[in-house]
C-alpha cells in the first residue's frame, strides 16, 4: 500500500518538485513552501507565454500585433485609439508602436481614421478583417486555455485557486501597486541589457563576439 502510494505520489510530481530539493540545499532557512509557489508562478506564466506564441503565429499574426488588436477591442465602439494611447497602455515605445501598426495596415487588419495631420497621432481603428482575425485567435486561446486548465482543475477547483491567487494579488498590488504591462517588461529587460553593454569597453565586447563565433 505505502509503495503504491509513493508511486502514485512520483507520478504527479513536475519539474518544480524534481528540482526544489537540490535548490533549496543552496538556500539555507528559505522556506521551501513559497519557494515551490514561486517557481510554479513563473513556469506557468511562461508557458502561457508559449502557448499564445503559438498561437498566434498559427494565424499570421506576432504576438504583440495580438496585444495591439485586442488593446482596439478593448477600447470598444468605435474601437478607436491613437498610437500614443495604444503605446502607453501596452507598455511599448512609440517606435516599436510604428512598427507594429505598419505591419497591421500593411496586413489590412487596421485603418488610418482621418482626423489630424500628424501620422504617429492619426488614430487607427479595426478593420473587419482585423476583428476576424483577432476573433478567430482569441477563441482559439480560450478553447486551448479550457482544454489545458479545465482538464486539471474541477469547478470547485478553480473557484477555490482563484481566491488564493486574489488573496495574493492583492497583496503583491498593495506593496509593489499594480503589474506593468508585458511590453513595459520586457522594454526594461531590454534597456538594462543595453545599458550593461555600454558600459563595458567595446573592445571588450569584440573580443567577446569573436568568441563566440
Amino acid at each position: 500500500m505505502a509503495r503504491r502510494h509513493a508511486e502514485a505520489a512520483a507520478a504527479v510530481r513536475d519539474t518544480v518538485d524534481r528540482e526544489l530539493a537540490a535548490w533549496l540545499a543552496e538556500l539555507p532557512g528559505v522556506d521551501g513552501q513559497i519557494e515551490a509557489v514561486r517557481m510554479r508562478l513563473l513556469r506557468l506564466g511562461r508557458q502561457l507565454e508559449r502557448s499564445l506564441a503559438a498561437t498566434a503565429r498559427a494565424h499570421g499574426i506576432t504576438l504583440g500585433d495580438w496585444e495591439t488588436l485586442s488593446a482596439l477591442r478593448r477600447a470598444g465602439p468605435p474601437y478607436v485609439v491613437s498610437p500614443g494611447r495604444l503605446a502607453r497602455n501596452l507598455g511599448v515605445t512609440s517606435g516599436t508602436m510604428s512598427v507594429r501598426l505598419a505591419r497591421l495596415l500593411h496586413a489590412g487588419l487596421i485603418e488610418p481614421v482621418t482626423r489630424g495631420t500628424d501620422g504617429r497621432e492619426k488614430p487607427v481603428r479595426l478593420t473587419p478583417a482585423g476583428y476576424r482575425t483577432w476573433r478567430t485567435a482569441t477563441d482559439a486561446r480560450t478553447r486551448r486555455e479550457a482544454a489545458v486548465i479545465g482538464g486539471a482543475l474541477s469547478g470547485t477547483a478553480l473557484r477555490a485557486l482563484n481566491d488564493l491567487l486574489r488573496r495574493l494579488m492583492r497583496r503583491f498590488e498593495s506593496r509593489f501597486g499594480a503589474a506593468p504591462p508585458r511590453g513595459a517588461l520586457r522594454r526594461a529587460t531590454a534597456d538594462r541589457i543595453a545599458g550593461a553593454r555600454r558600459r563595458i569597453p567595446l573592445k571588450d565586447r569584440r573580443a567577446h563576439a569573436r568568441q563566440r563565433r
